[in-house]
């Protein structure tokens, strides 16, 4: 067995070449975790967007709903103003 001096320091051989081997399969891995990260954001973005997104049949339902209700109005202004005219022909 060899032991190399580098910088005051005994070193195995091929204790290096381990290093930065497990350092190259920490990146690996972190690189791939990251991957994976981005896929479940973007899934979860796609979710949230879906969730948030405009139902048509909804709207439809409400516009049906708001048109109802504006025509109940108008025959209560109409009436409102039958009542007012006919009120004011009796006082003249």
């Amino acid at each position: 067995m060899r032991h190399v001096l580098v910088v005051g320091v005994v070193e195995q051989p091929g204790g290096v070449a381990d290093l930065v081997t497990d350092v190259g399969v920490q990146v690996a891995t972190w690189k791939n975790t990251q991957k994976a990260n981005d896929t479940v954001l973007a899934n979860l973005k796609d979710q949230r967007d879906q969730l948030s997104g405009v139902n048509l049949d909804e709207e439809a339902a409400n516009l049906l709903k708001y048109q109802q209700l504006y025509s109940a109005s108008t025959k209560i202004l109409q009436t409102g103003n039958q009542m007012f005219n006919t009120l004011l022909a009796i006082m003249n």
